[in-house]
């Protein structure tokens, strides 16, 4: 059975007719192939739909707490139906992006997410919900659910958030990668003076820049390139994924793959701080490494 670090070589071959030096013992197609740069697409979408649901929760926690649904924007339109009650919380919000728009940092979005919260963002344990509706991030077929949890100070509890995805699963053309289990932390490290509106007024978040940490990641790759074999692997980052809202991609950070077999890995770079959509693909220890576009929005 081949190693994750053969297979991913051939992968890559595969994808750019390029071959990293670290020679495999033949030139064939592997039968179970592992795509990092599907692992480094997946995972970041992962953070950016997460910064894109916060982004519309925390715009919209109203200081008055309505007693009708409550509309606000266009891309998306966000409908806050209260609890009904006189305690304003459980509150629900849905977010919708109908045939497809595109969102204020540039990403394209389509379909709809539903978020119900326990609490205002800013107060510490207060917790999100999110699932999801024919919903396409950047193209990216998305379906399963997020959770949050604000663990902040008081006031800015959403400056440090957990985040944890189950059963999220995204479809890249005929490949697809299922996180069984991912768990991320956010933190905001720039853009702190400018703190939320709450009035649909959108300037603050602009100066944002955000760093995460993936601590677990357990997912199973799919699809034509394993032969429609499921692949299990696990995803970490060994440096946090640093992003600027107004950035598509993470401008640094690292990923490391590591496959079912021992001493199987791979990692992805996403450089130096320059906001682009080049990342570099290692092979195990091997020094030398792949850089590769990662693909555009539709």
């Amino acid at each position: 059975m081949k190693t994750i670090k053969q297979l991913a070589l051939m992968s890559a071959a595969l994808f750019y007719c390029l071959m990293l030096h670290a020679a495999t013992p033949n030139n064939t197609i592997a039968p179970n192939a592992v795509d990092p740069k599907l692992l480094a697409q997946s995972a970041t979408t992962a953070s950016s739909i997460a910064d894109l649901i916060l982004e519309a929760i925390m715009n919209f926690t109203p200081t008055n707490y309505p007693t009708k649904p409550v509309t606000l924007g266009t891309c998306p339109v966000v409908t806050l139906t209260p609890s009904g009650t006189s305690n304003p919380f459980p509150c629900s919000i849905k977010i919708d992006f109908g045939a497809g728009c595109t969102t204020r940092s540039g990403a394209y979005a389509e379909g709809s997410a539903t978020a119900t919260f326990t609490n205002r963002v800013s107060i510490p344990n207060a917790q999100v919900n999110c699932t999801f509706t024919n919903f396409k991030y950047n193209g990216i077929l998305t379906s399963g659910a997020i959770s949050f949890t604000m663990e902040g100070n008081d006031f800015v509890a959403y400056q440090n958030i957990k985040i944890v995805a189950t059963d999220l699963y995204m479809r890249v053309g005929l490949q697809s990668v299922t996180y069984k289990t991912l768990e991320m932390r956010r933190k905001q490290v720039g853009g702190l003076e400018t703190i939320p509106s709450y009035q649909g007024n959108f300037e603050w978040i602009k100066d944002d820049v955000y760093e995460t940490e993936i601590t677990k990641g357990e997912c199973v790759f799919l699809g034509e390139k394993t032969s429609n074999v499921a692949v299990e692997a696990t995803v970490v980052t060994t440096k946090n994924l640093t992003k600027a809202y107004t950035c598509q991609y993470p401008s640094s950070g690292i990923l490391k793959l590591t496959g079912t077999e021992k001493d199987s890995y791979a990692t992805v770079d996403f450089g130096n701080g320059t906001c682009d959509n080049t990342i570099i693909i290692k092979m195990g220890d091997n020094p030398r490494g792949l850089e590769v576009p990662l693909p555009a929005r539709p």
